[in-house]
């Protein structure tokens, strides 16, 4: 039985049911340049006011959350590199780091005041830099 035959008689079509072939497909395991760029969601890791926050880039690689309270940032498990947007509320504590290699930066908590922080982490050294937006 040829493939047409047996797709049609399991009632699928390529490109509707199934992929067609597209030699532009992207693969995790596979290295390609990308000629178009993109845009990533940012997720949100809500209030953080108490515990330690450990990053994951499985949320993926632009994330933010509110310093509603003193709290810990720790670095991801994994090698990645992941953008933090993080905005004081009026009930903002003190960020402690740990597990970091190496912090450049600092937080306040003043209510408003938001920063990036570019969390890079590359097999055991991560390195966490606070850059204050204000």
């Amino acid at each position: 039985e040829s493939g047409a035959t047996a797709r049609t008689s399991l009632g699928l079509a390529i490109g509707t049911d199934v992929q067609a072939y597209d030699v532009d497909t992207l693969k995790a395991n596979t290295a390609d340049v990308l000629t178009a760029g993109f845009a990533g969601a940012v997720y949100d890791a809500g209030t953080k006011s108490s515990g330690t926050f450990t990053l994951n880039e499985a949320n993926g690689n632009l994330q933010k959350c509110v310093n509603g309270g003193a709290f810990t940032l720790a670095p991801s498990t994994n090698s990645t590199s992941i953008v933090l947007q993080v905005t004081n509320n009026v009930s903002a504590g003190a960020v402690t780091t740990s597990g970091w290699t190496k912090v450049t930066g600092s937080f306040t908590t003043t209510n408003g005041d938001d920063f990036l922080c570019y969390c890079t982490k590359v097999g055991t050294f991560s390195h966490l830099h606070i850059q204050a937006l204000q």
